[in-house]
């Protein structure tokens, strides 16, 4: 798989590793233009790039379109999903 645009700054400084946790942990809690717009205005400070909201955002939209992304999320699903059926039923023995 071709790598995405931004993955070369991976975990490049402690700073670049603590934004992308601060990204991931922001999904589903806070809109993906907002994560956008956090993480382009980290990443113009700290590495002197010149992105829009719109390159970052279309960044992470390859990463959630990306299969083993998508399978991961599944996978994830399915586990607390078993986990809740298994709860759920050791409460009815």
């Amino acid at each position: 798989m071709a790598e995405f645009a931004l993955c070369r700054y991976t975990s490049s400084t402690e700073k670049v590793a603590v934004a992308e946790v601060m990204a991931y942990n922001s999904v589903g809690k806070v809109s993906p233009a907002e994560i956008a717009k956090q993480v382009r205005s980290f990443m113009n400070e700290e590495l002197g790039l010149e992105l829009t909201d719109d390159n970052v955002l279309v960044h992470m939209q390859q990463h959630t379109l990306d299969q083993r992304v998508v399978l991961g999320n599944i996978l994830k699903d399915l586990i607390t999903i078993a986990h809740d059926v298994k709860e759920g039923t050791m409460g009815r023995l």
